[in-house]
């Protein structure tokens, strides 16, 4: 945390602040960058090639142009500068391994109150895997 919480209204927002990262996440968990590529979609389109409901990909996309990964023109999307390059898995200059510890690390914070009950870590009961390690030494 960089300051401290002093008001509800700091508090309130302070807590809603997931939001954004959980769209981050869903576009992620969709690969919905790599799938844009370098082609602009319409969301019925899009929708089809990801197989999802139309509805629920026009919010998350929304979002997702107010956030900077994607570039809302009229009712078309494309992939912003950034969604064309770290998050697209056929660029080079795709960050796969680093958004999938990304992934890892929220859901094991999802489980901060576990952890506090138990006094042990997260993954007390899960030895470290070589591809496991691979991966994180990669990412770092």
């Amino acid at each position: 945390m960089n300051r401290s919480i002093t008001t509800f209204d700091e508090f309130r927002n302070a807590v809603s602040a997931y939001r954004l990262p959980v769209v981050l996440l869903a576009a992620l968990e969709l690969d919905l960058c790599t799938v844009v590529g370098t082609r602009t979609w319409r969301i019925s389109d899009l929708a089809k090639e990801l197989k999802v409901s139309e509805r629920g990909l026009a919010i998350l996309c929304r979002n997702l142009a107010m956030a900077g990964v994607l570039i809302k023109k009229g009712a078309i999307y494309k992939n912003s500068r950034l969604g064309a390059t770290a998050l697209n898995a056929s660029h080079p200059a795709y960050r796969g391994g680093y958004l999938d510890l990304i992934k890892t690390h929220w859901h094991d914070w999802c489980r901060l109150s576990e952890s506090v009950r138990s006094g042990l870590p997260i993954d007390h009961d899960v030895p470290d895997s070589p591809d496991w390690r691979r991966r994180f030494t990669w990412a770092m």
